[in-house]
């Protein structure tokens, strides 16, 4: 929690990568990030916060690269939201 550079109340949130033989490439550390951004808009930002993308990060531990939120993230949540429906779809199915 904090405040942007003109001073309203901003949220954030880091999530941890551990693993070793698995490194995020940038566009997946994007798409985790993304997902992070949502998450802190919807479940952890209280009234009149928002969460700011630069502050919504994955540090990929081992390979030392930190993933921050893209700026313009909406069309990548409803792709990500679309490829989940297909998963949810197809799991049923099994």
């Amino acid at each position: 929690r904090g405040e942007n550079r003109n001073g309203r109340p901003i949220v954030g949130a880091l999530k941890l990568h551990l693993s070793k033989t698995q490194p995020l490439d940038p566009e997946a550390g994007q798409n985790i990030a993304a997902i992070l951004q949502h998450y802190a808009a919807t479940a952890l930002a209280r009234p009149g916060e928002s969460a700011s993308a630069s502050r919504c990060m994955v540090w990929d531990v081992f390979s030392g690269r930190l993933h921050h939120a893209p700026k313009a993230n909406l069309n990548r949540l409803h792709v990500m939201e679309a490829c989940c429906e297909e998963i949810a779809f197809r799991w049923q199915a099994a």
